[in-house]
């Protein structure tokens, strides 16, 4: 299959953004998702929740806006949910692609 080359600017910590996509859109190689997992994998939800601030995304305006203490139960379910795919694609030696509508 001939995949066509998309303008691409490297501002990400491990991925490479990809430009002319109406939404922020990230590629993450096999070797860039590897680069995450040990520092993720020694670290539970309930800690990464604990330094979790919910000013700094209100004060950041990240969607959806009005953040309380009342959604870190809907937060951490995500999370976990995020740090096994991303341990099943690294396992996979599997990309990703990041798209934030």
């Amino acid at each position: 299959m001939n995949v066509p080359r998309l303008p691409q600017r490297r501002n990400t910590i491990t991925g490479t953004q990809v430009e002319g996509i109406s939404e922020h859109c990230e590629l993450h190689s096999p070797d860039s998702l590897r680069s995450l997992p040990p520092r993720l994998a020694s670290t539970s939800v309930a800690e990464i929740m604990s330094g979790f601030g919910f000013d700094d995304f209100n004060d950041r305006n990240i969607y959806p806006g009005g953040w309380t203490e009342d959604m870190a139960p809907y937060v951490a379910q995500h999370l976990e949910r995020f740090l096994g795919k991303l341990r099943e694609l690294v396992d996979g030696e599997s990309g990703m692609m990041v798209v934030i509508r």
